[in-house]
């Protein structure tokens, strides 16, 4: 194998995992954003049911569930991207990537 094929099977390599990488990221991004919006809204429920608009505790039942059940996907999520990026071929194109800091759960 000459050296320009090492080099090009390099990069490839490279590009692979750095895109499965940064697939991770996205999902974990998503997640966040889907438990944001959950928790806006649970909020916005909360608020319209003290002034007395909404009677029915079910929809906020039904919205805490969402919510609990997102968040633990998330942390699933950020927990298995944490671990992935450890491993040693992916933590260095990680660190290549900018992707160097363990993402840190948020409450």
């Amino acid at each position: 194998m000459s050296t320009t094929q090492f080099v090009v099977l390099l990069l490839v390599i490279i590009t692979v995992v750095a895109l499965y990488v940064f697939g991770t990221y996205q999902e974990l991004t998503s997640l966040r954003d889907r438990l944001d919006k959950a928790s806006a809204q649970l909020a916005a429920l909360r608020k319209r049911r003290s002034e007395g608009a909404l009677d029915d505790a079910q929809d906020v039942a039904e919205l805490d569930n969402l919510i609990a059940s997102t968040h633990q996907r998330y942390t699933d999520a950020v927990l298995k991207y944490n671990a992935y990026k450890q491993k040693r071929p992916t933590a260095w194109v990680a660190n290549l990537t900018g992707h160097r800091a363990v993402v840190q759960l948020q409450d």
